[in-house]
C-alpha cells in the first residue's frame, strides 16, 4: 500500500477536516477499496484468496397476471395474499346451502376475485 497523504477532497466529498467520523471513516474504507482494487488490477488476485461464488438464488414465485382494473387476478388487491376457495356447504346463520366461491382468507374482507 502507499504512504501517500490522503488527498484533502475524497470522491468529491467535503474536505476530510470538516466532516464527523462516520463520514471520515467511509472515506477511508472506500480508499482501501479503491487500491486494493488497483493492486488486484495490476497484480492479479493474490494466491490464498479464491474466487467466491455467489449462493443460489431461490425460485421466483409465478407472474400474477393483472386485471384491466389493475387488480391482480390471483391475489387480493387489497391484502395482497392469495384468494381462499371456500368450499359449498350450508350458512350457520341463516340455514341455506351456498355455492363455492373464492374470497380473500382476511377475516372481514369483502373483496372477491373479478369474474
Amino acid at each position: 500500500m502507499t504512504t501517500e497523504a490522503p488527498p484533502e477532497f475524497v470522491y468529491g466529498l467535503a474536505p476530510v477536516n470538516d466532516v464527523d467520523a462516520n463520514t471520515k471513516a467511509i472515506n477511508r474504507l472506500a480508499q482501501a477499496v479503491e487500491q486494493l482494487t488497483l493492486t488486484i488490477m495490476d497484480k492479479g488476485l493474490p494466491a490464498n484468496l479464491q474466487a467466491v461464488q455467489p449462493p443460489a438464488l431461490a425460485a421466483l414465485p409465478p407472474v400474477q397476471t393483472v386485471t384491466s382494473n389493475g387488480a391482480s387476478a390471483g391475489v387480493c388487491p387489497v391484502h395482497r395474499v392469495p384468494w381462499k376457495m371456500v368450499p359449498a356447504g350450508i350458512s350457520k346463520k341463516n340455514g341455506q346451502p351456498y355455492e363455492a366461491f373464492i374470497a380473500c382468507p382476511e377475516r372481514g374482507c369483502t373483496q372477491r376475485p373479478p369474474r
